[in-house]
């Protein structure tokens, strides 16, 4: 008893339970889609005071448990340490993406949302997606690549016929777009480029590209985005003409001439001035939820600003009048 109370005190690591990040992962996965369930229906519900209160202090609880902090810290205070935005910056953001996503707001740019349910291929249509072997003989080789720098997006794609060059061409993105979807305008030019070629005798064509990303979803069927489908829809179209398509994943920048060349082809066209020869102009969703995350990140920095400013006039007020 006596080793106990001469023992000196130590700083308990706040280790029971589950941790930060799993608690966080659950508060962000669970509980903010319920609590933020229909936003856009009730948004206006935000600009009540009594309502955003309701909401802080069931936040305020929650953040508490996530930070295993002291019950008597103030909502903001919870916020910060628990590393979660305020549940008003979350709703507003939400509404914000839900208009941008549905047209709501008059915009430059549209957002590349996925096909609609009414204009997805009937199971029995769905196009097999058949990837390059070194068993697989083909005299057509299409090289595609995407390149994005400094806001400057293009796609390029070399055509080669029997092993000697046949075309070369450059597309021009809206600077918004995404190097994914770069990628993938180009692997869908390639694609369009097929019947123009002169030979019918060459039934069967290999189209390389170094986004793995691309491949993967071309063989994932659930994934209907707009691109993607668009692809398929072009495959289906020319295996009907009795063309054989085939899908190669290389890495990039490996030394084979047809990606280098077309990744010197797609710097080329994403340098081009000339905004009429833009091929694509659809902002990503990411890109727009990430735009819609930095701004409310600065207006929370701006409510915890004025916040400490209020705190400390209101403490300094208390300190003259006990004088």
């Amino acid at each position: 008893m006596l080793l106990l109370l001469i023992w000196p005190k130590t700083t308990v690591e706040l280790h029971w339970g589950l941790g930060h990040k799993s608690l966080k992962t659950v508060y962000e996965g669970s509980l903010v889609p319920l609590m933020t369930y229909g936003a856009p229906v009730w948004k206006e519900a935000v600009t009540k005071q009594r309502f955003i209160r309701m909401m802080q202090s069931a936040q305020r609880l929650i953040n508490i448990k996530i930070a295993k902090a002291y019950r008597t810290i103030s909502y903001e205070a919870s916020c910060v340490m628990a590393g979660v935005s305020p549940i008003g910056i979350v709703i507003v953001g939400m509404v914000q993406l839900y208009k941008r996503k549905h047209g709501l707001e008059s915009r430059e740019h549209e957002c590349d949302m996925p096909m609609p349910f009414n204009k997805w291929p009937y199971p029995a249509r769905r196009v097999t997606i058949t990837e390059t072997s070194e068993l697989t003989m083909c005299p057509i080789e299409i090289y595609t690549d995407g390149s994005k720098d400094e806001g400057k997006v293009g796609a390029g794609l070399v055509i080669y016929s029997n092993k000697q060059l046949a075309a070369q061409c450059k597309y021009k993105l809206q600077k918004c777009c995404s190097n994914n979807q770069a990628k993938q305008i180009a692997v869908l030019k390639a694609l369009e480029q097929i019947p123009k070629l002169g030979d019918p005798t060459d039934r069967t064509v290999a189209i390389y590209t170094d986004s793995k990303v691309t491949v993967d979803a071309l063989k994932n069927h659930p994934i209907y985005s707009r691109l993607v489908e668009e692809i398929r829809d072009t495959v289906r179209h020319l295996s009907a003409l009795k063309r054989d398509i085939h899908f190669g994943w290389v890495k990039a920048h490996i030394g084979i001439e047809g990606i280098e060349a077309a990744d010197k082809l797609a710097q080329e066209a994403a340098r081009d001035e000339n905004d009429q020869n833009i091929v694509y102009d659809r902002i990503p969703t990411t890109t727009v939820a990430t735009e819609i995350n930095k701004q409310g990140t600065i207006k929370w920095q701006g409510q915890w600003t004025t916040q400490r400013k209020e705190l400390c006039a209101d403490r300094s007020s208390q300190w003259w009048s006990r004088e």
